[in-house]
This record gives C-alpha cells, sequence and structure tokens, in this order.
C-alpha cells in the first residue's frame, strides 16, 4: 500500500507540475510592487530576499513563479510528496523538513541556503492556526540580514477547501491579484519582547496586503498591474546563468522533537 501511494504521489506531481502553468493561462493574474525588485519573477530583484505570505495563497503564488530561483521547505511527511514533485518540476529548489518536526534544524538548514537563494515561508504553516505567524522567518531574516517581502493576496472569485487555513483555489477566468510589500529589515532578535513585536507587526501588514489585494480583486480598488513573465522565460534565463535547478531535490532534515520555528 505504501509502495502505492509512493507511486501516486509522485505521478500525481508530475501531472501537477504540467498541468498548473496550463491552468494558470485561465486566470487573469496581475500584480502590483512598491518596488519592482520586491517580486522574483522580475529581472529587476537580483537581491536574496525572504519572501512572506498566508499559507491558504500558495496555489494562486507558486503557480506563476516557476524557475525564480527559490528554495522551498517542504514537510517530511509523505502525504507531502506530491507537493515535492510538483514544486520541484516547476523550477522551485526543494528542502525536506518540517517546522513541527525538527524546527531548530529546519531553521539552521534554510539560514544555510539562504547564503545563496532566496527563501519561501508561510509562516502559519504546514498545520496552522490560520493567520497566525511563528517566528522563523524573522529569524533566518535576522541571522542572515535579509529583507522580508510580505505579499498580500485577493480573489475575484476562488474555492475554499474545508482545511486549517481554508485553502483558495482561483476559479477559471476569475482575477487574482497579488501585492508585493516594502522590504521590511529586521534587526537582531536578542530580546522577546521585540521578537513580539515584530510578529505582531509583519502580522498586520500581510493582513492589510491582503485585504487590499482582496478590494483590487473585486474592482473596488484601481491599481496599475503587470502579468508575470512565461516560465520559458525564466527557464531560459536561469539556463543561460548555469543556475537551473535539478528536477528532484530530496533534502532530509533531522526529526528532533522541538516547537512550530516557520
Amino acid at each position: 500500500m505504501a509502495k502505492t501511494s509512493g507511486w501516486l504521489q509522485k505521478y500525481s506531481g508530475q501531472f501537477a507540475a504540467t498541468a498548473l502553468p496550463l491552468y494558470a493561462k485561465t486566470i487573469d493574474y496581475r500584480a502590483s510592487a512598491f518596488d519592482p525588485s520586491c517580486d522574483p519573477a522580475r529581472l529587476e530583484c537580483q537581491e536574496r530576499c525572504v519572501f512572506v505570505f498566508w499559507h491558504e495563497f500558495i496555489g494562486a503564488l507558486l503557480s506563476n513563479w516557476g524557475w525564480c530561483d527559490l528554495n522551498l521547505l517542504v514537510s517530511q511527511h509523505r502525504d507531502a510528496e506530491w507537493l515535492n514533485q510538483t514544486a520541484a518540476r516547476m523550477g522551485y529548489k526543494m528542502t525536506r523538513g518540517s517546522s513541527t518536526r525538527g524546527g531548530s534544524s529546519a531553521i539552521r538548514r534554510l539560514t544555510s541556503l539562504g547564503h545563496s537563494s532566496s527563501l519561501v515561508f508561510t509562516p502559519d504553516g504546514p498545520k496552522g492556526p490560520r493567520r497566525q505567524m511563528a517566528p522563523g522567518a524573522l529569524y533566518v531574516a535576522s541571522e542572515l540580514n535579509l529583507p522580508i517581502v510580505p505579499i498580500g493576496v485577493g480573489f475575484s472569485c476562488c474555492k475554499r477547501l474545508k482545511t486549517w487555513d481554508r485553502f483558495a483555489v482561483p476559479l477559471p477566468l476569475s482575477r487574482v491579484r497579488v501585492i508585493f510589500g516594502a522590504k521590511i529589515r529586521v534587526g537582531q532578535l536578542t530580546e522577546r519582547s521585540a521578537l513580539t513585536q515584530e510578529i505582531e507587526r509583519l502580522t498586520t501588514v500581510l493582513n492589510d496586503l491582503s485585504a487590499v489585494a482582496q478590494s483590487w480583486a473585486e474592482n473596488r480598488l484601481k491599481l496599475d498591474g503587470y502579468r508575470p513573465m512565461s516560465f520559458r522565460y525564466r527557464k531560459a534565463r536561469l539556463n543561460a546563468m548555469n543556475r537551473l535547478p535539478k528536477p528532484v531535490v530530496e533534502t532530509e532534515l533531522p526529526a528532533a522533537a522541538d516547537s512550530r520555528a516557520a
């Protein structure tokens, strides 16, 4: 049964990697950024960053960020194997680990990876509570002195799944609007009060950006937006830079008991 499950996860991931870019073409996706260098899908984005958004928006964002030289942390649980297979074949660098299993090890590994590529965090994942931020992204950004880029997403029409995060699946012909906030610099988090303050600040920014993006998606707010570059162009660019990721990356993290950190 386990072998059958692994086979299904592998090939469902391959199918999803092919289908998602095609499905994304049926959606009116537009983005707006305070600074064009905040968007990993734009040529202006040259600085390594820590990109942060709520877990429920994974489907809307990752389908448009393939071949952008980003590193994702994917759960060690076998149920996440389909996501590993999907994202790796869409040009993401993958690290297998879990913020609930070996949280401090995951943070150390991501801190190491952050020296060479940008990182992506869903700070309320992988199990929630919904839109309640864990400190992992802040710790890594502080340790590496990298800017945090908060991201908000809105939908004109989407299907909300009955999951802990109310995962959003945009429907065909709907509007998806994404807003990249200004870069946030985090100082040394030596005091617990400083960490609490930064968590509250970033939580507020993420919620505010998502509220503005929702108004934009519903046409209650008019903003100038742009479409992302094509997958084919981004893949060719990485290939020319000799930075094309391998199709599948399997990096296991120790599963020591620890508290949620990312």
